[in-house]
Formats: structure tokens, C-alpha cells, sequence
């Protein structure tokens, strides 16, 4: 089938076309924003581009030794259990990262609140921020515990009025900062890296030596490689084993614990204390998917059903003069390909605009962090995608070619003519 005689079918069933590449495309649309929003979460996406090699350790437990006691204590992690973990060989880099909120002065003289991360020279590795200018703090500012910063092109923006601002101080609550670097701002949606003003630790973090691995830190590491995950846990968890065997304890024989970490990325979201449970995320996508998918692919496959049925007396004929059921049935194929191919352009462009329509809930969908009180930027590389378009494409495809694949062998099943007398 040429293109011509397909814009001739066009025209002439108008009516089912129109309806046909509609439902598609809104079909299409909705699996896209979906397959979207769990590419945000999870996908390689600046700054944090290195997630597939990136793993996650949050939290530590000291629970007390005694069966059915129930007692524990639970926190952040200390940069001491940090500085054993970034020593293993599968680890290439690893940052200690707290997060805080600040204020810094804005230049009508009122102070604006800002999401402050305190952090080490490794936080540049682990996460690929752009500089627009300047660099980042090194080890000796870090040592000294220097009063410097690195800040966002929009902090800059908001208190200076540009970005070219390397060198210039900045006021905040409690202190002045020497601005080393500007940094390309990154999507809010991105909540492991977000933030508006980076300090190199400076806090004098707690210790207790009943519980020397508690802190106030969550660790990011950079594995060499992302198959080096399992061994990087196994020697974890032999080291918590030499923590326990050694008698490091909490008060009252109280027992340390990291419950399997660190996780993979994509892993850590779905933690609470010693479980990752994965299943009400998999049970929200795959009900979302059939909705999306499987009941438009039913309506498409009776409104194929009826428009064979009123063309069943031409096949009669066809078949009559020697076509055989294999050509007509690819023939069908071809004009419902082409219809969904037009209808998944169009889904496509629908998903886009939804995307950055919906932008301030979309990608938060499967979570409760929230941007409050800020714009949410989608960037380009949220949206396109090459693998999520090919995957949402495929599927679309199968399930329009499936629909119409089964109502058009079925009535091919029947003798000649009773074809050719169909609706005479």
C-alpha cells in the first residue's frame, strides 16, 4: 500500500480515523508522561548524571541485644563510617553530604531562606555540576574550615542581579562567604543533589563514643563500576561485623547496624530502616500502565472490528480474484501502522506539553519530597530520552497492531462467499 492510496482511506473514513489516531495519541501521551516521571527519578540526568553508578548509604541503627526488646537508636550516618567505606577498593569517590536551610542578605536589605548543603571536595566528583565560572572548594579550604561557598546561577541572580559574581561575598544568617564558583542550576526534581549555596563542613558534628557511626550525614558513593554493587555490600557488611565483633556498642550492649546498605539508586527511595519495599511503586505502575494501555487497545480492537466488517464484502471480492488472507491481513496492518505512527507523533508532542505543564507535581508523582514555594525546571534532557521514546513506542505499536491483527483474522475466517454476500 502506497502513501497515496492511504490518504485516500483517510479521507474517505474520516470519522474513524479522527476517533482511531485520537485515542492513540492520548494513549501514547499518558504512557510517555509516565515512563517520564520514572526516568526523572531514576535516569542519568545532570547533576546527577552518575547515578547508575551511584549508591546510597542514609542511615545507621544501634539496636539493643536483647530478643524482643525492640529498643534502638536511629540517625545519619558520622564521616568516620564515611572515611572506612571511601578506602574500599570499589568506591572511587564518596561525599558526606548534609543538607540544611539558611538565609542569606538580599540586597533590599531582607534575607531570603535558601536550602544550604554542607559537604566535602568529593561532592564535585560524585556529582557532575557545570561551572559557569569559578571552581569549587579544595581540601585545604575544607581543612581550614575557610568561609567560602559555591552557589547556583539563580542565588547569584537573585542577590547580585547576574552570574558573574566570583569572588564577591555573600551574607548569610551568621556569617560572610568568598564565592568561589557558580554552578548551572539544576531541577529542583533532583533531590539528592538540590540546592542553592554548597559550604565545605564545617560543623562540628557530633560524637559519642557509644555510638561513634552516628552523625548527621547521608553517603553518596561513586563506584568504579556498577556491577561492583554486591561486592561492595559484602564488605560492608563484613565490616559491621568486625564493628560488632570488636564490641563497638551503644550504651546497654546496644548492637550496630546498617541493615544491607548501602543501596543502588535506584534502590534507596524505596528503604524504610532495614526494608525496601518496592511493591506499592510496582502495583501504582503497572495499574497505571493497563489503564493507559490495555483498555484503549480493547476499544481500538472492536472500533477495527466494525470498520472490517464494513469492508468485508471488498476482501470478498479480493479474495475471489486470488488475494490470499496473508495480504490482506497485511494490508490492514499496514493502514493501522501508519495511523498509529501518525497518533504517536501527536502523543508524543501531548506528553511534552503536559511534562512542563504539569511540572510543580508530575515528577513527584511516586513520592512526597516537594519543591515548596519553588518553580520546577524541566530541563531537555528530562524529556528526550532515547530509550523511554523507543520503549513507549514499541509497546504502543504492538498493542495497536495486536488489535487490529485479531479482529481482521477473524473475519478473514470466513468462506468467500459469504464474504462477497456480507451486507449485500
Amino acid at each position: 500500500m502506497n502513501i497515496k492510496q492511504f490518504l485516500v482511506l483517510l479521507r474517505q473514513q474520516r470519522l474513524f480515523s479522527g476517533i482511531y489516531i485520537l485515542c492513540t495519541a492520548l494513549s501514547v501521551a499518558f504512557t510517555m508522561t509516565l515512563f517520564l516521571v520514572i526516568y526523572i527519578k531514576f535516569g542519568p540526568i545532570y547533576p546527577e548524571e552518575n547515578r547508575p553508578r551511584m549508591a546510597i548509604l542514609g542511615r545507621t541503627n544501634y539496636v539493643r541485644n536483647q530478643p524482643g526488646s525492640g529498643e534502638s537508636w536511629g540517625s545519619c550516618v558520622s564521616r568516620a563510617l564515611g572515611d572506612s567505606i571511601r578506602r574500599m577498593p570499589e568506591v572511587e569517590s564518596l561525599t558526606c553530604v548534609k543538607a540544611s536551610g539558611d538565609h542569606v542578605l538580599l540586597p533590599d536589605g531582607t534575607y531570603a531562606a535558601v536550602k544550604c548543603v554542607d559537604t566535602d571536595t568529593d561532592y564535585w566528583r560524585v556529582f557532575r555540576f557545570r561551572f559557569l565560572g569559578g571552581r569549587p572548594f579544595n581540601e585545604t579550604e575544607c581543612e581550614a574550615k575557610s568561609h567560602v561557598c559555591v552557589v547556583s546561577a539563580s542565588l547569584a541572580r537573585k542577590v547580585f542581579g547576574h552570574t558573574d559574581v566570583v569572588g564577591r561575598e555573600l551574607t548569610t544568617d551568621n556569617q560572610t562567604l568568598q564565592i568561589l564558583g557558580v554552578v548551572e542550576e539544576a531541577s529542583c526534581a533532583m533531590s539528592s543533589s538540590y540546592a542553592h549555596l554548597w559550604k565545605p563542613v564545617s560543623i562540628e558534628e557530633y560524637t559519642d563514643s557509644r555510638a561513634p557511626y552516628m552523625g548527621p550525614f547521608r553517603l553518596f558513593m561513586l563506584l568504579r563500576r556498577a556491577s561492583d554493587m554486591d561486592a561492595l555490600r559484602q564488605r560492608v557488611a563484613r565490616m559491621e561485623d568486625r564493628i560488632n565483633a570488636a564490641s563497638v556498642h551503644g550504651p546497654d550492649d546496644m548492637v550496630f547496624h546498617l541493615w544491607g546498605q548501602p543501596d543502588p539508586f535506584w534502590q534507596a527511595p524505596f528503604r524504610s530502616n532495614q526494608n525496601i519495599n518496592m511493591q506499592d511503586f510496582l502495583r501504582k505502575v503497572v495499574s497505571m500502565l493497563l489503564a493507559f494501555l490495555l483498555i484503549p487497545a480493547m476499544n481500538m480492537c472492536s472500533m477495527v472490528s466494525s470498520r472490517v466488517n464494513g469492508r468485508i464484502s471488498e476482501m470478498g471480492i479480493r479474495r475471489a480474484y486470488g488475494a490470499t488472507r496473508r495480504r490482506l491481513l497485511w494490508q490492514v496492518l499496514q493502514e493501522n501502522f501508519l495511523l498509529t505512527l501518525i497518533a504517536s507523533m501527536g502523543g508524543l508532542l501531548i506528553s511534552y506539553v503536559m511534562m512542563i505543564a504539569c511540572a510543580d507535581w508530575l515528577p513527584f508523582l511516586f513520592e512526597t519530597y516537594f519543591c515548596e514555594g519553588e518553580k520546577v525546571s524541566i530541563h531537555p534532557d528530562m524529556l528526550f530520552s532515547g530509550w523511554v521514546m523507543a520503549a513507549v513506542l514499541v509497546v504502543c505499536m504492538v498493542l495497536s497492531l495486536v488489535s487490529a491483527a485479531v479482529p481482521t483474522m477473524w473475519a478473514l475466517r470466513k468462506p468467500v462467499t459469504e464474504e462477497i454476500n456480507h451486507k449485500r
